[in-house]
């Protein structure tokens, strides 16, 4: 993988973090959709509509609106359950503390 742009630092963080080299071509690219999803809330200069072209053996690719709308969808539905996880486990902390 390789980042390019303002957000760049952002994406390489979170490339490392989640990216590994036995993933297949179509988890690459929800990969891909979540990373550019997470850029775009910390980076105001990413942003708009979202590009993918999927290269292979046999070709390019590009994805067709719909299903990034859909992966993104997926995607926002499980960073919400993992969040709410998260917000319950930190004030539960404070309860425990008391």
């Amino acid at each position: 993988y390789a980042t390019i742009g303002s957000g760049s630092a952002y994406a390489e963080f979170l490339l490392e973090k989640y990216y590994n080299e036995s993933i297949n071509v179509d988890q690459a690219v929800k990969l891909t959709i979540y990373v550019i999803s997470e850029v775009e809330k910390m980076d105001p200069n990413v942003g708009g509509s979202i590009d993918i072209i999927k290269i292979t053996e046999k070709g390019a690719e590009r994805i067709n609106k719909e299903l990034i709308e859909k992966n993104l969808n997926e995607i926002n539905e499980k960073i919400n359950i993992i969040e709410k996880n998260l917000k319950d486990y930190f004030l539960s902390i404070n309860k425990e503390d008391d």
